[in-house]
């Protein structure tokens, strides 16, 4: 899924983590309160059964109401737990688009650096040649073998001149 994403698409996973990031907490704390409910839900009935074991009154409503309670809280637990490990999925999705998106512009700088060189070379060439700009581009259309030739022959030339000057 990550191998070939979009800037578009880094943008929205990226609204989504900050999304994630801040529903994960509540959603943590509203898990751990009905986990709290659902105790006092289990003490309850319990109690409500020792009371009923020792008297057999008319308490059956109430155990069943709490019963109820209790598997709608169990209910509202396996949805967040669900839900949790859901945003954990997608916290750590997002960790490896996160450190995707520092390799690319790793990546990027590396690129611009090379390119950067690739621009500079042409600058010395050009400055060693004393051709213009312009000259070196057509002469770059040609193909880089005829202007190492050029520039080879300069240099002979170069060479040469000096030769016979002394």
């Amino acid at each position: 899924m990550l191998n070939h994403i979009t800037t578009n698409q880094c943008r929205m996973l990226l609204q989504e983590a900050n999304f994630i990031k801040k529903q994960y907490p509540k959603r943590i704390k509203e898990f751990q309160e009905i986990l709290k409910e659902d105790r006092s839900l289990i003490e309850m009935s319990v109690d409500i059964s020792a009371k009923i074991s020792t008297n057999t009154g008319g308490h059956t409503g109430e155990i069943k109401d709490l019963e109820n309670e209790r598997i709608k809280n169990q209910i509202l637990i396996r949805n967040l737990k669900t839900e949790i490990l859901y945003m954990d999925n997608r916290l750590l999705q997002i960790k490896i688009l996160e450190n995707m998106m520092i390799r690319l512009k790793s990546m990027q700088v590396q690129c611009i650096e090379q390119t950067y060189f690739e621009r500079k070379k042409p600058l010395q060439i050009c400055q060693k040649l004393y051709i213009s700009r312009s000259a070196y581009y057509r002469y770059l259309n040609k193909g880089i073998e005829e202007l190492t030739k050029l520039y080879n022959q300069n240099i002979v030339s170069d060479a040469e001149t000096e030769n016979e000057e002394k």
